[in-house]
């Protein structure tokens, strides 16, 4: 799970180091007076630790050393903001990992601050090797699932789901207004990176520093929540309009990048594939899926279930209940609640496979009063329609099976529930009975 945190990481302790080490060298080269009074403050402060007196040839030859050597002070900036990012990216971790509250963090921060800040610098080198490490397993990792899959690349999805579908353009104005907005935010965020290495550089007072840090953390924390939301209008392909093609595309769409493609999106891409039908393909996007923390393993599983349901893997569906219940959200109540509703849709699968209709039934009418979204109502009322029919309860089938075709668009269900509906038709039964829906 954490490997898939590896390549951000490092990519941000890169580009850190890379600005530290700009900073101090332009700092050091517009004015030389302050580079004399740095190497003094350096000597001094060596001296006031107690770890040697110098003498003054020892001083002198020291300050002519560090004079002829910039890059050491090149080297130590670039740690000392790396180090920086590194502590915030480790604390994000730790958040996510085991539930650590920010604001023990912040105390920590706050009660120790040289201790903390020289662990985020000392772990700067040993975290780039964790996550080079991490990136070159993970990689040799889904080239293996690839293979399983008889996959050479992820462009070779996009070749199946074009011989299996329709590959939609018109979509394209709705991509371009998602990433139009991922560049703003991106921009911006690009800004307050540099806003932060220049406030970390520039100003000594360690209560402004601190305020300056509470800020720029609710402030990224924001811009990441703001982009997290720019791919709305292709979710409400899928969620809105029930076109599980049009949404497709537009993840296509959005992950290319020239002659490229780099999936993105993978959970929306999985669902649309879903209700297209195409079970496997689904699958081996599912392969792609970045399980970053306790949340999108979850998210993966519950997905990786309807598949296994769908390909009627029985064995495969267990193994998703059972991994779904080993994962801990940490988010107190609505953790367990998400989690909660989560198992019990992989086992409403379970159960469906198995023939419980009745439990299945009661499950997918509680569904459809809950259901937020057309989808999830198309959804919903094919099944109940499904097992009525089954049940021969058909003037209940019919009605549901009405409701499938009135919102479902372009859901595979639509097709299946006409078929249902021609074949209650040509029973010649009377469906004309009231119900409640």
């Amino acid at each position: 799970m954490w490997k898939y945190r590896c390549k951000s990481h490092l990519i941000t302790l890169l580009i850190s180091f890379a600005g530290g080490v700009l900073l101090m060298a332009l700092a050091l080269h517009a004015n030389l007076d302050s580079y004399r009074e740095l190497v003094n403050m350096v000597i001094n402060t060596y001296e006031q630790s107690g770890v040697n007196q110098l003498t003054s040839a020892q001083s002198a030859a020291m300050s002519k050393y560090l004079m002829a050597h910039p890059e050491i002070f090149y080297i130590v900036s670039g740690l000392s903001i790396s180090g920086f990012f590194n502590l915030i990216l480790l604390a994000q971790w730790l958040m996510s990992q085991y539930n650590v509250h920010p604001l023990v963090i912040l105390f920590l921060v706050f009660l120790v601050p040289d201790l903390m800040f020289m662990i985020g610098a000392i772990l700067v080198i040993p975290m780039i090797i964790v996550c080079i490490y991490g990136m070159v397993t993970l990689r040799t990792s889904v080239q293996s699932d690839f293979r399983k899959a008889s996959l050479t690349a992820e462009n070779e999805i996009l070749k199946v789901y074009r011989l299996h579908h329709e590959f939609r353009e018109d979509v394209k104005p709705i991509v371009d207004e998602v990433r139009h907005t991922e560049r703003r935010v991106t921009a911006i965020y690009a800004l307050g990176v540099v806003a932060v290495i220049v406030v970390t550089v520039m100003i000594s007072n360690f209560w402004v520093l601190l305020i300056a840090f509470l800020f720029f953390m609710f402030a990224f924390n924001y811009l990441l929540h703001y982009r997290a939301n720019a791919v709305i209008p292709m979710a409400a392909l899928l969620y809105e309009q029930c076109d599980p093609e049009a949404c497709a595309s537009a993840v296509f769409l959005y992950s290319k990048r020239g002659r490229r493609l780099k999936l993105r999106q993978q959970t929306l891409l999985a669902q649309s594939l879903i209700y297209l039908d195409d079970a496997e393909l689904a699958q081996d996007v599912l392969i792609t899926y970045p399980r970053k923390d306790q949340a999108s393993m979850l998210q993966y599983w519950s997905l990786m279930a309807y598949v296994d349901y769908l390909l009627k893997d029985d064995d495969a569906l267990q193994r998703c209940k059972e991994e779904a219940a080993k994962i801990q959200l940490r988010y107190g109540r609505t953790g367990v609640m998400i989690q909660s509703e989560e198992l019990r849709s992989i086992q409403n699968k379970i159960d469906l496979m198995n023939g419980e209709l009745n439990v299945c039934r009661k499950y997918y009418l509680e569904a459809y009063r809950k259901a937020k979204f057309p989808f999830q109502r198309v959804d919903a009322s094919y099944y109940i329609g499904l097992i009525s029919f089954v049940e021969e309860d058909y003037p209940l089938a019919k009605m549901y099976f009405e409701k499938v075709t009135e919102l479902g668009n372009k859901m595979s269900f639509v097709k299946r529930a006409q078929k249902y509906l021609e074949k209650i038709q040509g029973m010649h039964i009377d469906t004309d009975m009231n119900y409640e829906s």
